[in-house]
């Protein structure tokens, strides 16, 4: 599972593939499980793969220059802004589902990285059937 930890350690972004077709107009579906002071929260939310490459790519080169501090896309709605804090050079990031926004979390531009490579690698060995507790 890929992992995304605040650099205090209170809030913890875990990523997992529940089902990944592969082709780039295909689809996968992902569930994040949010674990923080104010307790935990899971959500599952599905992408075309096109969007969620875009993602990692992002991620792996972050902050990169192609996006300006906002990923956003016309899939479901999970979205990523982030602002960078120039003193500490950490970011803090701001996750939004539908709507709302998650808690947030301040790390380095290695974690951001770190995580894309994990969720290259999770992507990889991802199941190609949905697990029954979803259906």
């Amino acid at each position: 599972m890929a992992k995304l930890k605040d650099i205090n350690g209170e809030t913890v972004f875990e990523f997992k593939f529940v089902r990944h077709f592969p082709g780039e107009f295909e689809g996968s579906k992902l569930e994040v499980n949010i674990s923080s002071s104010n307790g935990s929260r899971e959500l599952v939310f599905g992408w075309m793969n096109i969007t969620l490459n875009n993602f990692i790519a992002l991620l792996k080169d972050f902050p990169g220059d192609k996006y300006d501090r906002v990923f956003d896309h016309s899939d479901e709605n999970f979205e990523l802004k982030w602002l960078h804090e120039y003193r500490s050079d950490l970011y803090v990031l701001f996750f939004v589902y539908d709507g709302f926004f998650l808690p947030h979390l301040k790390v380095s531009s290695e974690d951001m990285r770190s995580l894309g490579n994990e969720l290259e690698e999770e992507l990889r060995v991802a199941p190609t059937e949905e697990p029954e507790y979803l259906r």
